[in-house]
């Protein structure tokens, strides 16, 4: 959320498609997060309290990718400034953040090379030979269950490809895998979709099925 009213105080516009910032040099997804809260929003998902900061940060409606920034008073930019704000909200990163973090440095101890993602929403895509693998990560939340659907249903939307080779991943923290496992492993097997468990500690291990 601060970084996103950074973004919005310092470039006096909303952020493209796939724009991300880069700080020290650490990636940060502006454009995926915004896009993120606008679709938990259209489905009814979002937090009424979280809604209204966001709303605030917006002339109009926030919800439209057309929305421009509220009116501010102009300021005089201090790029050292805006560095040390953004050091700070990178060190504030969700749940999320931490979970995609950790299987994307899994991901290349195990020889994968991250691309691209094929779809704008996917939080992770890698490559490996022939093997591609798109993931969907989610982090800590009080709504277990119903994230898990809403992952699973995520995913189910990006399985565009009928290539055996494409594989399908469901990154959650140790307290989702319960919910995660809802979906029986045969259906799972169907689909090509494996679990990863990432625990607090950061370790990654892939759910058997």
């Amino acid at each position: 959320m601060q970084l996103l009213e950074l973004f919005l105080h310092c470039e006096g516009r909303a952020p493209a498609a796939r724009e991300t910032i880069r700080v020290d040099g650490d990636t940060v997804k502006i454009s995926a997060w915004l896009a993120k809260a606008r679709t938990k929003h259209r489905a009814g998902q979002l937090d009424a309290g979280h809604e209204r900061l966001v709303a605030a940060l917006f002339d109009g409606d926030w919800t439209d990718e057309a929305a421009a920034p509220a009116v501010v008073a102009p300021q005089r930019r201090n790029q050292e400034a805006d560095l040390a704000a953004l050091r700070k909200i990178l060190a504030r990163d969700s749940d999320e953040d931490r979970v995609t973090d950790a299987f994307r440095t899994w991901l290349l101890r195990e020889g994968w090379t991250l691309v691209d993602p094929t779809d704008r929403w996917t939080d992770l895509e890698a490559v490996r030979g022939d093997e591609r693998l798109i993931c969907e990560a989610k982090g800590h939340t009080s709504e277990k269950g119903i994230d898990a659907d809403i992952a699973y249903g995520q995913l189910l939307r990006r399985m565009t490809s009928q290539q055996p080779q494409v594989g399908y991943a469901l990154v959650v923290p140790s307290s989702s895998v319960k919910a995660m496992e809802r979906v029986p492993v045969h259906i799972r097997r169907l689909l090509r979709i494996d679990v990863y468990e990432v625990t607090d500690e950061d370790l990654v291990r892939r759910i058997p099925a």
